[in-house]
């Protein structure tokens, strides 16, 4: 809706911005919709199936607020997840003289191969999607960054697109994942509440 239609007519430039303007109806929506939330604790076993998946042995050991696997001596593979929901998450593989990887952000250690095909980085993300819980998720390998391959998962929750509950895997030249971040607890469906419209 244009609340500056004299100042449109006058062909002069809204000072608070571009006005849109629908050009036909509106889809209508729902009245009313629950809302979600992350609540409780990540468990051991949680941490376990997650580090199984990146290919990490090990018990989870609880530090602070968080559980942590690998990287004791500051090298090596680590996984670290926050004990709180929603359970945010890191792996770092950080194997010296291959990757130097945290979360999703890489930077080549130099004789980089080819990035791997977008099929190829879906394969190797898949297990670690799955010990996520997002298997399911909408996927996209588009993403190239310092000479890797990046697959980002965004879920439905509730059976609508999510923004910021992101998973991300990080692909290697040679197939392997060297990164990842996500968040392990599961949105559950709180109170119901009215929609606002447009």
């Amino acid at each position: 809706i244009d609340v500056l239609d004299g100042l449109a007519d006058l062909d002069e430039p809204n000072p608070y911005g571009v006005t849109y303007r629908a050009a036909g109806a509106l889809p209508d929506g729902p009245g009313s919709a629950p809302v979600y939330r992350a609540r409780g604790e990540i468990t051991e076993q949680q941490v376990r199936t997650l580090a199984k998946a990146l290919g990490l042995d090990g018990k989870p050991v609880a530090q602070g607020g968080a559980w942590r696997i690998g990287g004791q001596d500051g090298s090596g593979p680590t996984l670290r997840v926050d004990r709180a929901a929603p359970g945010s998450w890191t792996f770092s593989r950080n194997t010296p003289g291959t990757d130097n990887c945290k979360g999703a952000t890489c930077k080549p250690s130099g004789g980089d191969g080819p990035v791997v095909s977008e099929a190829a980085a879906r394969k190797a993300a898949a297990p670690v999607l799955k010990a996520a819980g997002q298997d399911d998720a909408k996927l996209d390998a588009s993403r190239i960054t310092g000479g890797k391959r990046v697959v980002n998962a965004d879920p439905e929750v509730g059976g609508l697109p999510t923004y910021g509950w992101t998973t991300g895997v990080v692909v290697g030249a040679s197939g392997e994942v060297v990164g990842a971040n996500g968040r392990l607890a599961e949105p559950v469906k709180g109170d119901v509440y009215p929609v606002v419209d447009a």
